[in-house]
């Protein structure tokens, strides 16, 4: 029980902005109610405790332990003053200028400073009914009900400029599975390129992962699509008709696809619009949310000087 209320108040910091971590002795957490607990000039208060416990009840839902019982309440709010009492202790010593420390609280403020922003443009966004149901009427193959699985072979290159030779290749009416096994820098390339057959569920998950997370179902049964391999992929996939070669197009891990769906099978029924509209309404405004965040960077970088070496990520 001890290591869940530790992994349970760990978590909970990340949600909980109602507590102040004291930094100094002489700094006192000002708020409202009737005091917890008192460390030297800090202390806890009944609102605060309720607003804590409010943030982390997500967390506890799934271990089904209840919030109000006696017992727990005393455990959690211990190990709030054990915390504050070690990180007085820290400061005693110097812990807080420590270099690591310092870099510690600057990146944990700057991702309380970004989820605020991120707060503030997802209250502007809003999604119209009209918006979902396009989305559902455009693309029909992504609400099946029923599991449909595709066949998919693949050839993989680091250049560009091959890839395109080999494509060119295919459109003349070269073999498919004879050039991925021969020329392909995929693992896939022992099997010919061959992905095997994969569920549509799974699919849809790599492509729409907040809507089809909790889908039953979803399995590969042949060579693993390696990780690295997101939404530009499977948006090709979901381009193609049985038989039909995608373009040369970039993966997101720097290389250059072609991929080719075999065959299908299955998925016949379909999800009914009031099943679906919740989720791609979600979707719909986490989409509209990442582009708001994108035009808000571009204004900044059009403004300010952000350089990125990332060619300092290939050296070991």
């Amino acid at each position: 029980m001890r290591k869940a209320v530790v992994l349970i108040l760990s978590l909970s910091f990340l949600l909980c902005s109602c507590e102040k971590r004291t930094i100094s002795k002489k700094q006192t957490h000002k708020s409202s109610g009737h005091f917890l607990a008192r460390v030297d000039g800090w202390e806890i208060k009944t609102e605060d405790f309720k607003k804590y416990l409010s943030n982390i009840n997500t967390l506890l839902k799934s271990q089904k332990i209840d919030i109000e019982n006696y017992g727990f309440k005393k455990r959690i709010l211990e190990e709030i003053v054990r915390s504050e009492i070690l990180a007085q202790i820290a400061i005693e010593k110097g812990k807080d200028r420590l270099k690591e420390v310092i870099e510690a609280i600057r990146n944990y403020r700057n991702v309380i400073l970004a989820e605020k922003i991120r707060e503030d443009l997802e209250k502007t966004l809003a999604v119209s009914l009209e918006e979902v149901k396009s989305f559902y009427n455009q693309n029909p193959q992504l609400f099946v009900k029923s599991p449909k699985e595709v066949k998919i072979r693949e050839i993989v290159l680091n250049n560009e400029a091959q890839a395109k030779k080999i494509h060119a290749r295919l459109i003349k009416g070269e073999d498919f599975s004879s050039l991925a096994g021969q020329l392909s820098v995929a693992e896939s390339a022992k099997n010919k390129g061959d992905l095997g057959f994969i569920e549509y569920f799974a699919i849809k998950r790599a492509f729409f992962p907040d809507i089809y997370y909790s889908d039953a179902g979803g399995s590969v049964s042949s060579a693993l699509v390696p990780p690295k391999r997101f939404r530009k992929f499977w948006e090709e996939v979901l381009k193609l008709d049985k038989g039909k070669v995608s373009q040369v197009f970039k993966g997101e891990d720097g290389k250059y696809y072609i991929v080719k769906v075999e065959d299908t099978k299955g998925g016949d029924e379909v999800i009914p619009f009031s099943e679906a509209e919740k989720y791609i309404e979600m979707v719909l405004k986490q989409k509209k949310l990442a582009e708001a965040i994108d035009k808000l960077i571009s204004e900044f970088k059009q403004k300010h000087k952000v350089e990125i070496n990332y060619n300092l990520l290939e050296q070991k």
